[in-house]
């Protein structure tokens, strides 16, 4: 079973995870007008740019492409549910039998990938998530959902205890 710890990546991290050098957003902590560029835009510039290897195998494929040689597909029938890939000639429905991974990519492991300290996912980030988790029809690791109720213990724990400071 995995290590499960439930951080936020530190935004170096989360460059990095889109292909991009950490500190790439950096540069952008100053507008033009001189204002402060506040940690949150770097945020929304990772979670708003489109991943440099997905977008550079796209650009390859577009690039180099060639007749599809492999099966036409199956025919879709009338009230099927739509699969995960299909087509349309304009008279048939085809469902594909490709899957959403095509390309297998060797990866390390989140944990071994993450080159700065995280910080804790907060109690709202996990109660919601938990929440979700718990209702909904998510496919999930044994142990995840546990984890999740655990780290929210843990955090509803530390900021039930008293101000010690203050003693």
């Amino acid at each position: 079973m995995g290590d499960f710890r439930l951080v936020t990546p530190d935004i170096r991290d989360a460059e990095r995870l889109q292909g991009l050098p950490a500190d790439w957003t950096a540069g952008a902590e100053t507008t033009l007008d001189g204002i402060p560029f506040r940690q949150r835009r770097r945020w929304l510039l990772v979670g708003n740019a489109v991943n440099v290897r997905a977008a550079a195998w796209l650009g390859e494929r577009l690039a180099h492409s060639a007749p599809w040689d492999g099966e036409e597909g199956r025919p879709l029938q009338a009230g099927e549910a739509w699969p995960a890939a299909a087509w349309f000639d304009g008279a048939t429905r085809r469902a594909a039998d490709v899957g959403s991974w095509p390309v297998a990519a060797n990866r390390e492991p989140l944990a071994d990938f993450l080159a700065h300290p995280g910080a804790p996912l907060s109690v709202r980030a996990t109660a919601g998530f938990l929440g979700r988790l718990l209702t909904g029809s998510l496919r999930q690791k044994p142990g995840f959902a546990a984890a999740l109720q655990a780290h929210l213990a843990r955090l509803n724990s530390i900021t039930a205890q008293p101000d010690r400071r203050a003693a």
